[in-house]
């Protein structure tokens, strides 16, 4: 009879064992499931972060670059005349040298931009960027260039005749009636223009590319 009894115990413990065994391990594998698509989450994001990251640094390289070298062409435009005038070019070859080589921080521009895989759209809105700080810097270097070391007919202006009474005067007519109305024209087609060269050229650049893989697969 005690025997009985304590085999009839001892199955019930087994039992009750196996049950509580069998719903630990359900709740194991559930909560494993749960952190594994937990740990899945996490990577997608720890890799979705660290590509936003890289592309955030790729376009701040690429709008520092459109505006270094719109910066720098800014200040360079203004010898470029005198370099074609005493290489002795014809008339027309020195205009389309004069304005052709706006062309040039376009190119490193989209060559860049074309590099890091920037859109055609983006590498219009650096273009533009690029051609607009050119323009601003232009006339901005105009007017140093007309206080500090002067300029022809335009000796009024010079910093060393700041105390003269028509110093004043010939500044704000300088501003009012050549300055601002040149940077006010330029700087529209500057926008304008270098959106629809940069777009065209990077479009140009991808299609050259995408051909010279092609050929470099077949070959």
């Amino acid at each position: 009879m005690i025997i009985a009894v304590g085999a009839d115990l001892v199955s019930a413990r087994s039992e009750a064992h196996c049950v509580t065994s069998c719903a630990i391990m359900r709740l194991a594998d559930r909560h494993a499931g749960k952190y594994t698509v937990w740990v899945w989450y996490l990577e997608r994001a720890e890799t979705h972060l660290r590509i936003s990251e890289e592309a955030a640094m790729h376009r701040r390289d690429l709008i520092a670059l459109a505006l270094g070298a719109g910066c720098a062409f800014g200040v360079f435009d203004w010898y470029v005349p005198a370099l074609f005038h005493v290489s002795q070019m014809p008339l027309a070859a020195n205009l389309i040298a004069i304005y052709g080589i706006w062309l040039l921080p376009a190119a490193i521009v989209v060559f860049f931009g074309v590099q890091r895989q920037s859109s055609a759209k983006a590498i219009a809105l650096l273009v533009s960027l690029s051609w607009s700080s050119a323009i601003i810097v232009y006339y901005g270097y105009y007017a140093f260039l007309a206080a500090v070391p002067g300029l022809p007919q335009l000796g009024d202006l010079q910093l060393i005749n700041r105390h003269t009474p028509q110093f004043a005067a010939s500044w704000a007519s300088f501003l009012r009636t050549t300055l601002l109305p040149q940077l006010g024209t330029w700087l529209p087609v500057a926008l304008v223009a270098g959106g629809i060269v940069g777009y065209a050229a990077a479009r140009a650049a991808v299609a050259i590319q995408n051909h010279l893989h092609r050929r470099q697969h077949y070959a």
